[in-house]
């Protein structure tokens, strides 16, 4: 089995395993959105409107993700693998490229209705693309193994003290960003995810999972019409 998810012997999530289903998604997504603006009728607002909403959730969740790093994640690295403190301070020199970029691009599918726009949205986000595939593959390199080494995973779990997570203003509903990290993600990695939840957590998650998926394929057949 490939095992780039990174589960451990017995097939149990590590601490690394959802943090490169993100970046998975990450991948999935700057693949996606250049040719979904290549393909772009200027004339066809509904669509424009449909891409633009999914550029605002990939947006609210590279800059989770990334201030989730600079918070938790980098501190706990740096406590572990002292060596890694040049490589740590590079990641975020970019997640500050990354932040500009991201705001260039927003700025950009807020206007996608001439060729003209459109073509400048789909060069911004070919750039991003290869930017940010390059700084995932830095973390990877240097990052990973000590998540898998020397972190566990409880230590990047958020605590809600049995209650239910706290969502900003902005954040993205639950099914949705479940569903979205999960797509093109090995079904065994899925359930290792799963199976790590809190017992009430999970009960529910699993219970609702069928439905979500449901809705997130229908939403993407639709996001991404004639892309897949």
């Amino acid at each position: 089995m490939d095992n780039h998810f990174r589960l451990d012997a017995r097939g149990n999530a590590t601490a690394a395993t959802m943090f490169l289903m993100v970046h998975h998604a990450f991948r999935r997504e700057l693949d996606r959105f250049p040719k979904a603006l290549a393909l772009l009728d200027p004339a066809d607002t509904g669509q424009a409107a449909l891409l633009a909403e999914h550029w605002r959730l990939f947006c609210w969740a590279l800059t989770d993700h990334s201030e989730n790093e600079d918070n938790i994640l980098f501190p706990l690295v740096l406590s572990r693998a002292g060596h890694l403190a040049p490589v740590l301070r590079e990641v975020e020199h970019e997640h500050e490229v990354l932040d500009r970029q991201m705001a260039e691009l927003s700025m950009q599918m807020k206007n996608l209705s001439t060729s003209a726009s459109i073509a400048e949205a789909r060069r911004a986000s070919e750039q991003l693309a290869w930017y940010l595939g390059r700084h995932l593959d830095l973390e990877e390199q240097h990052i990973v193994p000590v998540m898998v080494e020397r972190i566990e995973p409880h230590e990047l779990a958020p605590d809600h003290d049995g209650g239910e997570p706290e969502n900003d203003p902005d954040e993205p509903p639950m099914w949705l960003l479940v569903t979205w990290s999960e797509e093109g993600v090995p079904r065994e990695v899925n359930d290792a995810v799963v199976a790590a939840l809190p017992p009430h957590f999970r009960d529910r998650m699993v219970q609702a999972l069928p439905e979500w998926r449901a809705e997130y394929r229908d939403l993407v057949a639709r996001i991404w019409r004639g892309v897949l």
